[in-house]
């Protein structure tokens, strides 16, 4: 799209989601669309705005785009026909950051594992009014079958919780329940649980905002227990072994959690690396630089490379701890399939469940998953029996 804006003279502004993909937006447009890099004006902060009036193709994190009106203002000055695109789209769907969808760039192009805003529609329908809906769609199936992405094995591994957080989360139940009690006594026939996002409009827009705020704070409380269940620390204990001369890339959800799991890791003799919003931007820059230097070891990480930074040669991904989300089930499967290193065959995902409390919307990631191993000829002969995927059990369970 930005060879195809500069072939007609055109200026494009790239928004994207954090400063740290300014640079890797830089190098991506020098190596794939021609550009040398002073034609690109990569602006954060309170950074000056001569270079983005001069430029031809500027970048800005969503953040500053938001803060500092001035950076769209520059690239859509005195230009009759202009480019917008939007890494990562989503997040400009939220009231907060909205305001980079502004009316005066002719071309717009919005990329996005899913454009689709859980618990959120009139941000989803923001999204499409402004893009004028989806032009292109590409599925992580179709991205494998035709070679783009590694086939890979998938593991389901299951845990329980242990004594005190089952009570934890049957507390959280029993509150949960009176909730909703109160909410079947308000409405009638309210949305139920697996249409929340409907059920918090619902609430919201009826004055009844106290209400959704609580259910949410109880849903979410009762969410982390299970993302953060101590018995999964014992099963990536287990799994060290087999990941000894992979490069693996671990998922959590909050960072003590990701602190815990690299502990374990470490412990275990496994070189092991830590990535989160909590470490300031050079280490970060440090920690990337290492990991795509060594040939084995871990890279534990929460949500900081969910969205866009590229790790391209990791050949196993552990998702210790997962939410709901259907980006985030796409964008964490990607990070470790992108075409492996000639010495890896084909790439491992290692996926936890914790029985009989993990959120019954996983079922169906579950199903995706191991129905796609199975098209691409995974041989069930060669699992261990703590290995196997029985779906029927999974789903009970869950």
């Amino acid at each position: 799209a930005i060879e195809w804006a500069r072939a007609g003279n055109q200026r494009a502004l790239v928004v994207v989601p954090t400063r740290a993909l300014l640079h890797q937006w830089t190098a991506d447009l020098v190596d794939h669309a021609g550009l040398v890099e002073d034609e690109i004006a990569a602006v954060s902060g309170s950074a000056s705005l001569r270079r983005v009036e001069a430029a031809p193709v500027a970048l800005t994190p969503i953040q500053t785009a938001r803060r500092n009106p001035d950076v769209l203002a520059a690239m859509a000055s005195e230009h009759d026909r202009r480019l917008l695109v939007v890494d990562e789209c989503h997040r400009a769907g939220a009231p907060a950051y909205s305001q980079a969808l502004v009316d005066a760039f002719d071309h717009r192009l919005g990329l996005s594992a899913t454009p689709h805003r859980p618990y959120d529609p009139q941000g989803t329908r923001r999204l499409q009014e402004y893009f004028e809906g989806v032009a292109y769609r590409y599925e992580l199936r179709e991205a494998v079958d035709e070679g783009h992405l590694a086939d890979y094995e998938y593991h389901l591994h299951s845990t329980y919780l242990t004594e005190r957080e089952q009570q934890a989360y049957d507390d959280l139940n029993g509150q949960l329940n009176l909730v909703i009690a109160e909410i079947d006594d308000a409405f009638e026939d309210p949305p139920g649980m697996e249409e929340l996002g409907k059920l918090l409009a619902l609430l919201r827009g009826e004055g009844a905002g106290e209400l959704a705020e609580e259910l949410q704070e109880l849903l979410f409380a009762r969410s982390r227990i299970v993302k953060n269940a101590r018995g999964k620390i014992d099963v990536f204990e287990r799994l060290t072994d087999r990941l000894s001369d992979k490069k693996t890339i671990v998922f959590a959800e909050e960072i003590d959690f990701a602190e815990d799991l690299a502990r374990c890791s470490s412990d275990e003799g496994l070189r092991t690396l830590v990535y989160h919003s909590g470490m300031g931007d050079e280490e970060r820059d440090r920690t990337l630089s290492t990991y795509r230097g060594m040939e084995a070891g871990v890279l534990v990480t929460v949500r900081a490379l969910d969205e866009g930074l590229d790790v391209p040669d990791a050949d196993a991904a552990v998702l210790a701890a997962s939410s709901t989300s259907e980006r985030q089930h796409v964008q964490r499967r990607g990070r470790v399939l992108r075409p492996l290193r000639e010495e890896a065959k084909t790439a491992e995902i290692h996926d936890f469940y914790v029985v009989g409390v993990d959120d019954p919307y996983r079922v169906a990631r579950i199903r995706e998953d191991a129905d796609r191993v199975r098209l691409h000829g995974f041989n069930e002969d060669r699992r261990q029996p703590w290995e196997r995927v029985d779906l029927e059990r999974v789903e009970s369970s869950l």
